[in-house]
């Protein structure tokens, strides 16, 4: 028995020694099986104070990727999203990144940003006109940020990103600030140039009854009537050229593609022509010595903007003609004609991408066929002789199948309205049944003057500024003088035969006007006033208007022994015309007469 435990126990103790033996062997076995969770690497940083960048992250056991803590000390940085801002420049702080199972070191240094500038160059703005968005430059386009303005002038305001012109002749200093910058500017409020000029051609289109759909010529001096001269009628024998035709031409003398920028504001925008004839270039170069660069793209911006609210006007481009002389800053004669060449080039390539310009090669004529300028051409060295407005520049447009509407012949002459700032250049071409008022006519009608400005003066104009009947407050103390300019004379000051009327507001002054085929009749208020010899051309027109003084001319009513011989007759075969008539056959020379008496 005795044995037999004995055998057992040992039995039992092998067991449990062998069971200890395996337990030992299975923690041996997992001791040996390591889990591979890789590294996490984290690039070090710099960036600029207020910067934020991504952090670069790098998890060599992608199947490990673990959300990351940060860990670092004081509050020189951000850290979010895994991605860090600099909040303090000239520091460096070590941060420790950790995961479940990793963990690494990087460090981000902070160094002070470099905004650059803000740059603002001063702005012109014009008063009657739309305003501008300044021209902002920042040199660091990184940092491009909202800008307040701030001012302390009511000459102008700042709405919706524009600065507009609220008093005239003003320099205003500007503070622009952004977020980290900061700058200044000036800002002069200005009258713009020709504003007189400007003024008169729209009121010449209010008084001719804000008509539309005309064919309109805007530009420099190739188009204003000063060189023009027979652009509505006859004039120096030359044809008009568009006589009896819907055609107006705003040209104004000097003018630039810079500034007609403005003017087509109110020169062209609220005309809404059907056609627009265009010639502009040739003062930007030879006045304002701008680069080809800037006078292409000048002029394509004005004709966009015009195409952007004029979308159905057709519009027609001339080109820019040499000159007999070169520009100043160019070398060359020959310099200044191969500029104008390349600008002209250049415009025409441009032109042809827009389905809605037409680009008319003028220049052509002015060439020889060795390239040199033909100086023939010329009336002075920058503008072309007359003759060559009808046979050149009409052939070129009417070549271009230009469509241009006939007027509708009225007896009705729409009112003439006047302001203080309008000058004689701006007068009304008087009308009647589609033709000028040149010889064997009467005119009537009532002035209404409101106020007289500085050396005010109302005229009724016949050849030129030279001969012209007046009513004059020739020494400013608000007395209109019936007076007279002939062969460029002005009627003598103070002269006791000179029929005066003392100005009050609103005054009412009746005039008419008995003109035969060579002399004419000046009546006010009834009464004959002043006679004028010799004066009628048959080549110029009737032109009424004022300078210096706000009237209205109204009840205006015409006849022609054309239209109305019968009527014409009557008020022109009174016994007092016939005597004067009588009496003036003999003479030829140009004169003015007060009466009959007068009449040697």
């Amino acid at each position: 028995m005795t044995h037999i435990y004995f055998m057992m126990k040992k039995i039992m103790l092998c067991a449990i020694l062998l069971t200890t033996m395996n337990l030992v062997s299975c923690n041996k076995n997992d001791d040996n099986v390591v889990t591979n969770y890789g590294s996490l690497v984290i690039n070090d940083v710099t960036l600029d104070v207020d910067e934020t960048k991504d952090l670069y992250i790098q998890f060599s056991n992608n199947e490990y990727k673990e959300d990351i803590t940060y860990e670092f000390s004081g509050n020189n940085i951000e850290i979010k999203d895994n991605k860090v801002k600099g909040l303090v420049s000239d520091t460096i702080t070590t941060v420790k990144a950790k995961t479940t199972h990793l963990e690494t070191t990087f460090k981000v240094k902070v160094r002070k940003a470099n905004y650059g500038e803000l740059i603002i160059s001063d702005l012109t703005l014009y008063n009657g006109y739309s305003g501008d968005k300044p021209e902002v430059k920042f040199t660091n386009e990184k940092y491009i940020e909202d800008i307040e303005y701030s001012f302390d002038s009511d000459a102008i305001k700042y709405e919706n990103g524009v600065f507009t012109s609220l008093i005239v002749n003003k320099t205003i200093l500007v503070k622009a600030k952004t977020t980290h910058l900061e700058t200044t500017f000036n800002i002069f409020t200005k009258e713009i140039a020709n504003s007189n000029k400007v003024n008169n051609l729209v009121n010449k289109w209010v008084n001719d009854g804000s008509i539309t759909n005309e064919t309109l010529f805007i530009g420099d001096s190739f188009f204003d009537t000063e060189f023009w001269n027979n652009f509505y009628t006859t004039s120096n024998n030359e044809e008009g050229s568009f006589t009896n035709k819907l055609a107006r031409t705003n040209g104004i003398s000097a003018t630039t593609a810079t500034q007609w920028e403005k003017y087509i504001e109110k020169l062209v925008l609220p005309l809404s022509p059907k056609n627009l004839v265009l010639h502009l270039g040739t003062n930007d170069l030879f006045d304002d010595h701008r680069n080809e660069e800037y006078i292409v793209n000048k002029l394509l911006d004005i004709i966009k903007t015009i195409h952007i609210n004029l979308v159905d006007t057709k519009i027609y481009y001339f080109s820019i003609e040499p000159r007999t002389y070169k520009a100043s800053h160019l070398s060359s004669l020959d310099e200044i004609i191969s500029t104008i060449k390349r600008i002209n080039n250049s415009l025409s390539e441009e032109f042809a991408k827009l389905d809605y310009v037409t680009y008319l090669d003028s220049s052509t004529k002015f060439y020889n066929n060795d390239g040199s300028v033909n100086s023939n051409m010329f009336r002075d060295g920058t503008h072309p002789i007359l003759s060559l407005y009808n046979s050149w520049y009409k052939k070129l447009l009417i070549d271009a199948n230009i469509e241009i509407d006939d007027k509708v012949p009225t007896r009705n002459i729409p009112n003439i309205n006047r302001e203080i700032s309008d000058t004689v250049g701006s007068s009304t071409n008087i009308s009647y049944l589609g033709k000028a008022l040149l010889r064997n006519y009467y005119i009537e009608g009532d002035i209404k003057v409101s106020e007289l400005g500085n050396n005010a003066h109302i005229e009724f104009r016949f050849n030129d500024m030279g001969n012209r009947f007046l009513l004059w407050d020739q020494g400013n103390n608000k007395v209109l003088k019936v007076l007279y300019a002939i062969n460029g004379n002005y009627a003598a000051y103070n002269s006791n035969l000179d029929k005066k009327l003392d100005f009050s507001k609103d005054m009412v002054i009746k005039f008419r006007i008995i003109a035969t085929t060579k002399n004419a009749y000046l009546y006010i208020n009834d009464s004959l006033s002043l006679i004028m010899s010799n004066v009628l051309d048959g080549n110029r027109s009737l032109y009424i208007g004022s300078e210096s003084t706000k009237c209205q001319f109204y009840n205006l009513k015409a006849l022609t022994k054309e239209f109305d011989n019968d009527e014409f007759l009557k008020k022109v075969n009174t016994e007092e015309i016939t005597n004067i008539e009588n009496k003036l056959t003999s003479l030829s020379t140009m004169n003015v007469y007060r009466n009959i008496d007068e009449i040697k």
